[in-house]
């Protein structure tokens, strides 16, 4: 029997551009001879439809899709949308009839099939202990859930223990695409009975595959964690830019390595004419970050402008000098530095419509080093998901495909360079201390006691502690970043900003 598995890109609310690209896989799959076409969760929706949920023309919208569907298609398909009671379920159409499959046991040329919707493994593990899998030879799951790290191969490895022990033949079909940060990375597949993978279609862009249940075949199954990563930031941005009409975007590049990766990825995803890189130097910027700065964006061959800042920084200063009398230069001066090159990119913004990236990575907004309407201005945050670790990682994984970010990027101490010989350190804690503390509060959910027994000095942690939960309100104002793990600030990981619980051994 051959089915067909149609990994689309679709875009939220568009649906009459949804429903076009589903017929064109539809006929593409007709003239590939194939029994029965399957659709991602959503691909009728584009995503994740949040409080359109709630608006009854785009119910009546949805409906009209459906219709328009089984007017054009000869072979069966199956797609989700909104039944009598406006949740999103499976729906077959066949035979000029649309019929709600949920939960029940179907048919297709006397092969029995059973549907379920998944976004991760906890719902395909719940749903997989319903009985009606046991009485069918084919199981089919709609996926709709975003990429985390590791996610491709932990569900590959876990449908296929389902598909040996429930001995059913399953075809998992997920969307490829992305959506206000949210991507869905693809690599739908099918795994026979005995556990082999018929076909494994690619990640993060659009596939169709032809499965045939009567071939068995084994696929290679690769894996490699930067690259797919590195894939998942590009395909954030540009559908972002894409799907909501950004055409050029603009960054501040500092000569350190976040503007560094944040630039590559840009133009990875939307070409070297499209990106913008803004260098805006003060009297503390050293010589060494303007040529890395300028070597960057020469090996990227992107445009560059400069705007020396030190005249606008001077006009602030000297309009307050009653406010700032008796004073001494402390993180004040510091931010006004910060706040003006935020201002500097919105100006171009403004004048000529670039869209403005922001360079913030998760360690600095984990513990709120970063400045408010200062390095957190943009309207996307490109590795706002990547631990500083993680930062250094893509960069010399990118450099393994082509040498654009320059080793002295890499090599060189983190500084913002707001004033005299600064380290981030000088803040901080080692960002190799730091990134660990903050895999072990956010990912791996230690205890105090534990984190401590780990080797973590109990000044070091309660300095993280703090500065984790007083920086909530900073975090709710920044921009949106690409998800790229289990504890992503924008979705996943929210404390109270009103907060004055404090950790301690156990």
């Amino acid at each position: 029997m051959k089915i067909a598995l149609a990994q689309l890109n679709s875009t939220v609310g568009n649906l009459e551009n949804n429903k076009n690209k589903i017929l064109q896989y539809v006929f593409k799959a007709q003239e590939n001879s194939a029994d029965i076409v399957l659709f991602p969760k959503n691909a009728v929706f584009g995503g994740n439809i949040e409080s359109l949920s709630v608006i009854k023309n785009f119910h009546d919208d949805v409906a009209k899709v459906l219709e328009g569907i089984k007017q054009k298609s000869s072979i069966p398909v199956l797609v989700t949308a909104f039944d009598k009671n406006k949740k999103n379920v499976p729906f077959l159409i066949e035979n000029n009839k649309i019929n709600n499959v949920s939960n029940i046991v179907f048919e297709i040329k006397n092969k029995k099939f059973y549907c379920i919707l998944a976004d991760d493994i906890k719902d395909v593990s719940f749903i997989c202990e319903d009985k009606n899998i046991l009485l069918t030879d084919n199981l089919i799951i709609l996926a709709g859930g975003y990429y985390y790290k590791n996610k491709p191969e932990q569900i590959r490895t876990f449908i296929k223990k389902v598909a040996e022990e429930k001995s059913v033949n399953v075809f998992y079909i997920n969307m490829a695409g992305a959506q206000d940060g949210y991507v869905y990375e693809g690599g739908s597949f099918s795994v026979l009975k005995n556990g082999n993978f018929n076909k494994i279609a690619k990640l993060f862009e659009e596939d169709f595959l032809i499965t045939d249940t009567e071939v068995d075949i084994n696929v290679e199954q690769k894996t490699n964690n930067e690259e797919e990563i590195y894939n998942c930031l590009i395909l954030g941005l540009k559908d972002y830019c894409a799907k909501n009409g950004f055409k050029k975007v603009a960054l501040g590049v500092s000569g350190g390595i976040d503007s560094a990766l944040v630039a590559t990825i840009a133009v990875d995803a939307l070409g070297s004419d499209n990106v913008l890189g803004v260098l805006m130097p003060s009297k503390y910027t050293s010589k060494e970050s303007m040529d890395y700065s300028i070597k960057l964006c020469k090996n990227l061959k992107i445009k560059y402008e400069t705007v020396p800042i030190d005249n606008i920084y001077n006009s602030y200063i000297n309009e307050c000098p009653q406010v700032f009398k008796d004073t001494k230069k402390d993180l004040t001066e510091e931010n006004i530095q910060a706040r003006i090159r935020g201002n500097v990119l919105m100006t171009f913004s403004n004048k000529f419509g670039y869209f403005i990236l922001c360079t913030c990575n998760k360690s600095e907004d984990a513990v709120g080093y970063s400045t408010l309407y200062g390095d957190m201005t943009g309207g996307y945050s490109v590795i706002g998901d990547l631990l500083k670790k993680d930062v250094y990682a893509l960069s010399n994984y990118r450099n393994t495909i082509s040498n654009v970010i320059p080793v002295e990027i890499i090599k060189r101490p983190p500084t913002a360079e707001l004033r005299e010989n600064q380290k981030d350190s000088d803040s901080l804690p080692e960002y190799d201390i730091l990134d660990d503390v903050l895999e072990k509060i956010l990912e791996k959910n230690m205890t105090y006691s534990e984190i401590v027994n780990s080797g973590i000095e109990e000044k070091t942690l309660d300095k993280v502690y703090k500065l984790l939960f007083s920086s909530e309100y900073k975090r709710r104002q920044s921009p949106i970043s690409t998800k790229v793990t289990k504890t992503s600030f924008i979705k996943d990981i929210k404390f109270p900003m009103t907060n004055k619980y404090i950790c301690k051994k156990n």
